[in-house]
């Protein structure tokens, strides 16, 4: 019985991940309206230092993060992959607060993980003439392993890019932090983006690339998938909003957000490829799951979602005892 090609999906089903600025100056309904505060008056950022006060909640007892910082994950904390606890989320990740963080995810995060996709419909290859060693090699990584056909090499020319959606089951950060450390396979794959990918580029990793299953093998490799974007977060991310920027990896070309400052704290072993922390990876999904959160939500244009303020619970530093933290941080403020 011969296979039925699969429906192609409408150019638009991506646009509501795209940046909010983009989207303002693209869609008639905001054309004569000023864009929202929260964005007009967020749009440099810094990293900004949390203290936190150690209490009995962070036992080490705690299994969750017991396993998150036997991976390099020293936040006391553990999130789902729903990233709620958005004032801690905001503190973690280095934001001055809740609102500052909620800008970045609507503004910026989108703008890579969504012009990622300049997609997979319309992937041009550059000859040698016009592009560097990097961008061919990274490009030669992309054609070879066939990420943009459904099928495989088999199915060359089937192409379904967006394929993130409701029955797309993203598994916690603390699984795909696991993922890269205990799949060969996986890490492998998110190494090579982190090493050669010149520009943000959506790659619809498939489960046939990991492993063989005859039932899932045309599904998203859910954890593949989060990471390699997640990557391009921390490759491409900037402090600031520029409407005409080139995104690059290059951190001569404008000021980057990762890896994140020594000053914040958490882990800083960079393990990542050699460039990035476990820590700064863990962050990138965060901030991704953050953003699928918002743009799920009804209403969130322009407003920071309520959450109940939570005592920073700062990270794990296991050869300081949580009375000698508690002291310190009483003295610094003092």
């Amino acid at each position: 019985m011969a296979q039925k090609r699969p429906e192609e999906e409408p150019e638009v089903a991506h646009w509501k991940f795209m940046a909010v600025v983009r989207k303002f100056d693209m869609e008639e309904k905001f054309e004569d309206q000023a864009l929202p505060e929260l964005y007009a008056t967020h749009s440099t950022f810094q990293h900004t230092r949390h203290d936190a006060y150690p209490t009995e909640y962070y036992d080490e007892a705690l299994e969750q993060l017991k396993k998150q910082r036997g991976m390099g994950v020293m936040i006391n904390h553990a999130w789902s992959a729903q990233a709620g606890q958005v004032a801690c989320l905001a503190q973690y990740c280095g934001f001055r607060d809740a609102q500052e963080l909620t800008a970045y995810v609507d503004i910026i995060v989108p703008d890579i993980v969504h012009e990622a996709a300049f997609i997979a419909s319309n992937l041009e290859r550059k000859t040698k003439e016009d592009s560097t060693d990097n961008v061919m090699e990274f490009q030669n990584f992309v054609e070879e392993n066939h990420f943009y056909d459904l099928g495989g090499p088999e199915h060359e020319g089937w192409v379904k890019p967006y394929d993130f959606t409701e029955k797309f089951e993203r598994p916690s950060p603390a699984e795909l932090i696991q993922a890269y450390k205990d799949n060969t396979q996986i890490r492998r794959f998110v190494d090579q983006i982190v090493n050669h990918c010149p520009e943000p580029t959506f790659v619809p990793v498939r489960n046939w690339h990991f492993r063989r299953d005859t039932f899932t093998d045309l599904k998203l490799c859910p954890e593949a998938f989060v990471l390699c974007h997640a990557a391009q977060i921390l490759l491409f991310a900037p402090q600031n909003w520029c409407r005409d920027r080139v995104y690059s990896r290059d951190v001569t070309k404008y000021e980057h957000r990762f890896p994140t400052p020594d000053f914040i704290g958490g882990g800083t072993e960079k393990v990542v490829a050699g460039l990035f922390s476990m820590e700064d990876l863990h962050r990138a999904i965060l901030l991704l799951y953050y953003l699928i959160r918002r743009r799920k939500q009804a209403k969130w244009f322009g407003k920071v979602p309520e959450d109940s303020e939570l005592e920073f619970p700062g990270y794990h530093q296991p050869a300081v005892s949580q009375w000698h933290q508690y002291c310190v941080t009483c003295t610094q403020k003092a």
